[in-house]
Order: structure tokens, then C-alpha cells, then sequence
């Protein structure tokens, strides 16, 4: 591990738990660690409503005002 850390740019983890074990276990540089989270934010919820508005649904796809043909 400590040849892996020593010879990378940086290490990616998905978790507070990674970062502080790569931090306090292995030694690993703050400034070589970046966190990408895994998973699904915690957000508030959006009346899908409200997210469908200017939308128009064919067969094919939705047609969004700006931005042209989702095929979503």
C-alpha cells in the first residue's frame, strides 16, 4: 500500500471511512486523497410536478424547450 500511495497523484475514496483510514493507518497525504461520494445525495424532495413543466412527451422521447430531444 504504501508504494501504491507513494507512487500515485492522488487516491480516490467513497467514504469519510476510507480518507481516515488511507490517513491514519497508511500515513497517506491529505493532499493526495479526494472524496467522491457513493450513493444518492440526501436532498429534499421535488414535486415531479414541478419538474415536468415545458415538457412535451412523444414516443420517442421528451422534447425540452431549451435544449432539444432527451431520449430520457
Amino acid at each position: 500500500m504504501q508504494e501504491l500511495i507513494a507512487r500515485s497523484t492522488w487516491l480516490v475514496v467513497m467514504a469519510e471511512g476510507g480518507r481516515q483510514m488511507l490517513e491514519d493507518v497508511y500515513r497517506a497525504p491529505s493532499t493526495k486523497l479526494d472524496l467522491i461520494l457513493h450513493g444518492i445525495p440526501d436532498i429534499p424532495f421535488v414535486d415531479p410536478n414541478y419538474c415536468k413543466e415545458g415538457l412535451c412527451c412523444l414516443p420517442s422521447g421528451c422534447f425540452r424547450p431549451i435544449g432539444g430531444l432527451s431520449m430520457h
